[in-house]
């Protein structure tokens, strides 16, 4: 297949992400050498900016909550919930990993506080255990219980994975003795991260609910495709977990 057409609004997206990265980097340097209020609200609105282009691109945990919401029945407002647990804990846990590596660690003894490893493959290794939970549960035909388990638990392990983006900005806060700043900032990109990657969940579900009652007509047949989507959607969890988790080793 081909699949060349791609490359160009891929390659503009990531220029466009470039520039957006850019203006946001001088914004905070000229915020945090004057005591200019406007010069920090356009900060915040540009880190809000670029936290919804940013999270378009490969990674977030898109791929993973909308494999999950293909196989689950499920509100709308668990998709959005799912979202903003997932952001909120990818960019808490890079913030957190950060303030406690600079007050323990020597930065001039090499060791490197901005890569976390070991973090990324427990939350890769949670991944899969999720997905193969839901695969089980999918398998007995308990989807009422895998929903409440393994769904409840999905957004923590797939946000667990430090967000490099927070991690690059709080330490160039932590720098600049502008910490206060550096964690406005990354909340700011979390919205906007909440805002597309939401945006994946709820048409994930939406779609979802589309495709079953297409063959509503077929009442005999909408357990076995539930079911089916069940089983698809906790073997894509699983497989990506397993993905990313083996890259990572490797």
């Amino acid at each position: 297949m081909d699949l060349s057409w791609l490359q160009t609004p891929l390659q503009a997206l990531l220029r466009l992400q470039r520039e957006v990265q850019q203006a946001l980097g001088g914004a905070f340097r000229d915020a945090t050498a004057s005591e200019d209020g406007l010069q920090a609200a356009v900060l915040v609105l540009l880190a809000l900016v670029f936290g919804m282009l940013h999270a378009i691109g490969p990674g977030h945990g898109k791929s993973v909550m909308v494999a999950y919401f293909v196989g689950q029945a499920a509100p709308l407002r668990q998709g959005l919930l799912s979202s903003v647990k997932l952001i909120g804990v990818h960019v808490g846990s890079a913030i957190v990993l950060v303030l406690a590596a600079v007050a323990l660690l020597d930065i001039s003894f090499g060791l490197r506080p901005a890569d976390f490893p070991l973090v990324r493959r427990i939350s890769y290794a949670g991944i899969a255990a999720v997905g193969l939970f839901l695969l089980v549960q999918a398998l007995r035909g308990a989807p009422g219980r895998s929903h409440a388990r393994g769904g409840g638990l999905l957004p923590y392990v797939v946000g667990l994975s430090p967000c490099p983006l927070t991690t690059i900005m709080m330490l160039a806060a932590v720098g600049t003795g502008a910490i206060v700043l550096g964690l406005i900032v990354s909340v700011a990109m979390a919205l906007g991260m909440v805002v597309t990657v939401s945006a994946f969940a709820l048409l994930a579900i939406l779609a979802r609910r589309r495709l079953l009652a297409v063959f509503e007509r077929h009442r005999a047949r909408i357990a076995r495709i539930g079911r089916g989507f069940e089983v698809f959607g906790a073997l894509a969890v699983t497989a990506l977990g397993l993905l990313l988790l083996a890259g990572e080793l490797a």
